[in-house]
């Protein structure tokens, strides 16, 4: 049971980068030309291992930031059920 949780908030860790990462590459592709001059990416690796050299749209760092959420929220449930059912068996 340890080595779930252990493994499990790795996992959440990793997953709350990551949406970090695209929360900032999708507010840097819709703020105003003037700031920007086109597309870019920010936040390094972890946004180049999703996206690669192409596919860099608004809709498509949206798209990737709502799946990222939404898996760390089932990861922070998983790790709160977790905590849970350890406590109860003390």
């Amino acid at each position: 049971m340890k080595t779930a949780r252990i493994t499990g908030l790795i996992l959440l860790g990793i997953s709350l980068l990551f949406t970090l990462s695209l929360t900032l590459n999708y507010i840097g592709a819709v703020s105003p030309a003037e700031i920007n001059d086109g597309l870019t990416l920010r936040g390094g690796l972890l946004t180049f291992l999703v996206f690669g050299d192409d596919g860099w749209t608004p809709e498509g760092f949206y798209r990737a930031f709502l799946i990222s959420l939404q898996i760390s929220v089932y990861l922070g449930i998983a790790n709160i059920a977790l905590a849970v059912i350890e406590r109860l068996k003390k």
